[in-house]
């Protein structure tokens, strides 16, 4: 209901991790009507160019000025003691003419480039929907699914529940140790056998380097959670409820890791192809699925064994799973190899633009002569 400034202002942050990590911006333009806290160093420019002051405010390396190890401080006398060049205010204005337009140019076309990994990811779902769903053949009779979500699919496929492929002995499903058998933090270990958890599940894989370990002997202490290989792994509560990854090969000599109880593993067996049962997992039926059947607790979802046991899978005859498996991963592999390429030009772009910025900035590239070419 109130502000403190209604004008162009220049705002430094103060304190925190990102004075040394600069992960975000650190100098900004506020305007408008606003309000500032005790966080934010608060810049007027009497003379010059705002924009000109902001972007040369946010190249500076103020690491030497910082104060504080724990909580990381830029006083004002600090900031007050650093020396800045200043050019001429016309030359100011040049520059930030100048630069605006062509980080807006660079800007624009990372947004592109965004947006087409926006609609690989969305190709990548579709391909897999259609497939693990419908099947490879166009032309095959069909029958309804009895699912709403899921409509039709071929009529030589079944679409048992979960609880009736376990009970087949065709998939094991498991999570980790409960209650007294939870290992405590001291019971942690930088070596020995990986006990995953929900951090550690980053693009569908599983990133050791993250792992507390557990020593062999406590490990084999255990009752349950043992993972391998092939593995499909699904938490299975909290915000990231509903997140997979493939356990891949295990960089140490056991041929297994622990999983906690926010893990559940998903092992197939003799007549479920465990490509297939990947893809499944990652299809919109199979998150339709997980949304509804899981349970809530009082501050975060849980999705436990009993209710998985009521998802619905489609199930194919396992020749038609492993071509399925195989037309996925081919196509798959060229959306995958197209993303890197664009995700490398975009890191490109960015890597370009601060160099711009600096170059610009420092008077390593001279506006003025750029200016002139253009005109000329």
């Amino acid at each position: 209901e109130d502000y403190l400034f209604d004008e162009e202002l220049i705002l430094i942050g103060e304190d925190g991790a990102n004075l040394i990590t600069r992960t975000k911006k650190l100098a900004f333009i506020a305007s408008g009507k606003y309000w500032v806290n005790n966080h934010a160093h608060i810049l007027k420019p009497i003379n010059g160019d705002i924009y000109y002051l902001c972007e040369l405010l946010e190249m500076i390396d103020y690491s030497i000025w910082i104060s504080g190890s724990a909580q990381p401080k830029l006083t004002q006398e600090a900031l007050f003691s650093i020396n800045m060049f200043e050019p001429p205010i016309e030359e100011q204005t040049q520059i930030a003419n100048y630069l605006n337009q062509k980080t807006s140019q660079i800007d624009e076309l990372i947004t592109k480039k965004e947006q087409l990994i926006q609609l690989l990811e969305e190709e990548r779902t579709a391909i897999i929907n259609q497939a693990v769903t419908k099947g490879l053949d166009s032309t095959v009779k069909m029958k309804d699914s009895g699912f709403d979500w899921l409509g039709e699919i071929p009529e030589h496929w079944t679409v048992p529940k979960i609880w009736h492929l376990i009970m087949m002995k065709k998939i094991e499903i498991q999570d980790g140790n409960h209650g007294s058998l939870y290992p405590k933090q001291e019971d942690f270990k930088t070596e020995g056998v990986y006990f995953i958890k929900p951090r550690d599940i980053r693009n569908g894989g599983v990133n050791f380097s993250t792992c507390d370990c557990l020593t062999l002997e406590h490990a084999a202490s255990l009752r349950i959670g043992f993972s391998k290989p092939n593995d499909i792994l699904l938490v299975n509560r909290g915000g990231t409820i509903g997140r997979m990854a493939r356990m891949q090969s295990i960089k140490q000599s056991l041929d297994y890791v622990i999983i906690n109880p926010q893990m559940t593993y998903i092992r197939c067996n003799e007549g479920l192809d465990s490509d297939f049962t990947y893809y499944q997992c990652l299809s919109d039926v199979f998150q339709e699925s997980l949304e509804q059947v899981k349970s809530f607790g009082s501050t975060f979802s849980f999705l436990g064994l009993s209710n998985m046991g009521d998802f619905p899978f489609v199930l194919p005859p396992i020749n038609e799973q492993k071509d399925i498996s195989e037309y996925i991963n081919k196509k798959l592999t060229k959306i995958d190899s197209t993303t890197a390429i664009v995700e490398k030009e975009i890191k490109y772009l960015k890597e370009y633009k601060t160099t711009l910025i600096s170059y610009v900035i420092t008077g390593k590239i001279d506006v003025r002569e750029e200016v002139l070419n253009e005109i000329t």
